[in-house]
């Protein structure tokens, strides 16, 4: 190379300014981009509990609502893709897309399940004599259980009529039922109040660092 070649390439570094100095995050960077062991573990627990009460769900279903069975199975089909996405996905982005897609499953199969249950009908009938001052509990109710509300069968062959849960529920419901006088103002309460505990529960959870 010529000294004339030299003598430019000096004049160009010494006019050329200086690049930016690394800082921590640039140093960082690549490794911060994977999700870390504990954040696929978590998020694969969580997928696969999604399974818990599932099948439950889809066997009452099928004969009393065929639609929500056809969703529930979707919902299967999907449990099973996010569980494999929780072990492949290769960026924090992409697993935070995946953890937001479980909660929208969960949200998906609480609804289901909530569909014409004989829990919900249960509620809303002890609800009811709640607000009329009787009693709730060793009062069998057989006539609520027609059309789509399917019956618990008990070991014995009978049938569950009567309403056997904690009384919180009854209790919170009671002002709604007093003001719309509807069963399906418990069903929704009860639904509304787990899904946005739920939703609420993941927006207060610290985001992985």
């Amino acid at each position: 190379m010529s000294e004339s070649s030299h003598g430019a390439a000096r004049l160009d570094r010494a006019t050329r300014p200086p690049d930016p100095p690394l800082t921590t995050a640039d140093v960082g960077r690549p490794m911060a981009a994977a999700p870390p062991r504990w954040h696929r573990g978590m998020a694969l627990l969580a997928t696969i509990s999604l399974f818990i009460g599932t099948r439950g769900a889809w066997t009452s279903a099928v004969s009393s609502h065929p639609p929500v069975a056809a969703v529930i199975s979707a919902c299967y089909a999907a449990i099973l893709i996010l569980g494999v996405l929780t072990l492949v996905v290769r960026r924090r982005r992409a697993l935070a897309r995946v953890d937001l897609a479980v909660l929208m499953v969960a949200i998906v199969l609480v609804l289901c399940r909530y569909a014409g249950t004989d829990e919900a009908a249960l509620t809303a009938r002890a609800t009811r004599e709640f607000l009329g001052g009787h009693p709730i509990y060793g009062q069998p109710w057989p006539s609520i259980f027609h059309g789509p509300i399917a019956v618990t069968k008990t070991m014995s062959g009978g049938a569950d009529y009567t309403y056997a849960y904690p009384p919180l529920a009854v209790v919170l419901a009671a002002p709604f039922y007093a003001v719309m006088h509807s069963a399906a103002a418990v069903t929704a309460l009860a639904t509304g109040a787990l899904i946005a505990g739920t939703v609420v529960l993941r927006w207060l959870l610290p985001a992985p660092c």
